[in-house]
């Protein structure tokens, strides 16, 4: 089978490893051979997260540069950055939240301005969705799912070779019985969102 790579990044404490244990738990359950990156970067709030998800026949859990069907970066500037691993074809889905990262405030690293990462965001190609997540989240019942949102909009695109349901029952089986009904309802909200966004592109 052919091989889907997707790179999730964000800031820590945006559920990015929440969301690459759905995929997996979701490509396992269909009986996909599934690959999981380290996290690259601090997993703890405020510090730069990225992981990798392979699903297919592969032998490494990261991705190539240029290689990437789909990045997922909740955090605006994070798409940015991560746009090494893009060729013509990928999909981006960027949510239009901007957190400074810890890096940036320690003074390691610079933060793009933000009409510098709006422009770079233009140029990515016509498979570039970019939302606030954040908005939708709150709108479910919580800003905490917009991790959720996000992976509904990745549904959305047709480019995971797993159906919708069986993410569903992966989101069902990892969040707490307290959570379950707004992570359901961000979900459904990103899938929306995100099949209208692909409707107005006309690809």
């Amino acid at each position: 089978m052919e091989t889907t790579n997707i790179v999730i990044t964000g800031v820590g404490g945006q559920g990015i490893i929440l969301v690459s244990h759905i995929l997996a738990d979701a490509a396992k359950a269909s009986d996909l051979s599934v690959y999981v990156g380290e996290v690259h970067g601090m997993a703890q709030r405020g510090g730069v997260v990225h992981t990798y998800v392979r699903i297919g026949d592969i032998y490494s859990s990261l991705v190539p540069e240029g290689e990437a069907d789909i990045v997922l970066s909740l955090e605006m500037g994070e798409a940015y950055r991560a746009r090494n691993y893009l060729n013509s074809e990928s999909w981006v889905i960027t949510n239009q939240r901007r957190i400074i990262p810890l890096s940036v405030v320690k003074g390691e690293a610079d933060y793009p301005e933000a009409e510098e990462i709006e422009k770079a965001l233009d140029g990515l190609g016509e498979r570039t969705l970019s939302v606030d997540a954040t908005k939708l989240a709150r709108e479910s019942g919580s800003e905490i799912a917009e991790n959720v949102v996000m992976l509904g909009i990745m549904v959305a695109t047709g480019a995971l070779p797993i159906e919708e349901e069986t993410i569903k029952e992966a989101i069902v089986d990892r969040v707490k019985e307290e959570w379950k009904e707004v992570n359901l309802k961000a979900f459904a909200a990103g899938l929306q969102k995100g099949q209208d966004l692909i409707a107005e592109l006309e690809l």
